[in-house]
């Protein structure tokens, strides 16, 4: 098998992997549906997840192997878009915040790319789009990981499913960036999966801590 014919593998099976992990958000919508209330839940992370999808999209455009990002990322901006659909079908106040707000990354972001394809040329417009790519997916992220976890003090979110397949899923991405010679997706993936084994390990810690506290419980009974 050459070089080629195993790029094209990874890339599918890391596809199979991206789907997964934006699957992992189906029960909080099903929850969402079955109460028909949004409750405390907040959009943004889903926003910036659909913007930095878009702009992988414009990225896949640009490369050898782009028809694989292409996929996973298009596939991703009609999932998290049905995310945000059913999300304001039950946040009616803030229907017009979301859709402005995804509205305005979006045309920023044109215009951004478009500025950048003038004042850029050949492989400068390649690598200037790739690390604006990757600061997108670095904000995304974070801005995720500190509004669903720190900032609430809640584990629930990092799942040790959703965590595993994110972390297969950033492996498969970096090794696909590393034999197609694209350092931002190499980047930008592994910075992912720096974030996923963070996760892992603060689950680890979490549900020893937990253990214990039960142990402790238990002999005092």
């Amino acid at each position: 098998m050459d070089k080629d014919h195993i790029i094209v593998t990874i890339g599918i099976i890391a596809n199979v992997f991206s789907m997964l992990s934006y699957f992992t958000s189906i029960p909080t919508f099903k929850t969402m549906i079955k109460k028909k209330a949004v409750e405390d839940f907040n959009q943004i992370p889903y926003v910036l997840t659909f913007i930095t999808c878009e702009a992988w999209v414009v990225y896949s455009f640009i490369t050898l192997f782009g028809w694989l990002m292409l996929l996973s990322n298009g596939i991703g901006i009609v999932i998290y878009g049905i995310y945000l659909v059913i999300f304001m079908k039950y946040a009616k106040n803030q229907r017009q915040t979301t859709l402005i707000c995804l509205g305005v990354c979006t045309i920023v972001l044109l215009v951004v790319f478009g500025l950048i394809y003038k004042l850029s040329k050949g492989i400068t417009y390649d690598h200037t789009i790739g690390w604006s790519c990757v600061i997108c997916s670095i904000i995304t992220n974070l801005y995720s990981t500190k509004t669903m976890v720190v900032d609430t003090g809640d584990l629930k979110p990092m799942s040790l499913p959703s965590t595993i397949v994110s972390m297969l899923s950033a492996s498969l991405w970096v090794t696909f960036g590393y034999l197609d010679k694209s350092v931002p997706v190499t980047l930008a993936n592994g910075i992912n999966l720096l974030i996923s084994a963070l996760q892992m390990i603060l689950l680890v810690v979490f549900s020893n801590s937990k253990q214990e506290q039960t142990g402790t419980v238990m002999e005092n009974l």
